[in-house]
């Protein structure tokens, strides 16, 4: 396996990490309006402050795995084109084209 293709499969599973946790971030939202059906209580205040806050640190999560996985491909990018250019430049060093 070379470079781009452990580039590629590291942006891939950032973000099937990423879809993960959006899923988990739906689950949190559903017992939270499960939460909100069920009581209307202090008790029920507390819960619904714990899963908004887990909710919260899910987001976060989800935005640095997908800032991450943008960040390697963007890097990769950057890589190639730097291997592409010093390609060239040895082969005109080297009167490769002539």
């Amino acid at each position: 396996m070379n470079t781009e293709e452990r580039t590629r499969q590291r942006e891939q599973e950032l973000l099937m990490y990423a879809q993960q946790l959006r899923e988990a971030k739906q689950q949190a939202e559903q017992l939270k309006a499960g939460v909100r059906q069920a009581w209307n209580a202090p008790e029920t205040a507390y819960i619904l402050e714990a899963v908004e806050k887990a909710a919260a640190e899910l987001t976060r999560e989800i935005e640095s795995m997908e800032t991450l996985a943008a960040h390697i491909s963007e890097k990769a990018a950057q890589q190639r084109v730097q291997a592409e250019l010093l390609q060239t430049d040895l082969l005109l060093a080297d009167d490769g084209l002539f």
